[in-house]
């Protein structure tokens, strides 16, 4: 999780998501409604769909994503 945090706060990572939510924002709004249905429907977790998605959204539903597809498997496989 640190590692993917870093990548987060990153320059280029947040320049190039900027550049995606203001010049793509129509197909990343529905990506993510479609990660936050995702998570109600398989994992039970509830997340609040904003009015407009921001970059600090992104990163939170992000990072939210990864601990449960990545992190949580790998701690529950020991």
């Amino acid at each position: 999780m640190e590692i993917r945090k870093i990548q987060f706060d990153s320059e280029a990572f947040n320049k190039f998501s900027n550049c995606f939510l203001n010049k793509c924002y129509n197909i990343h709004e529905k990506l993510f409604d479609n990660i936050i249905m995702l998570l109600d429907k398989i994992y039970n977790i509830k997340y609040k769909k904003p009015s407009k998605y921001t970059l600090k959204d992104y990163k939170k539903l992000m990072m939210t994503y990864i601990k449960v597809k990545e992190i949580m498997p790998i701690a529950n496989s020991q």
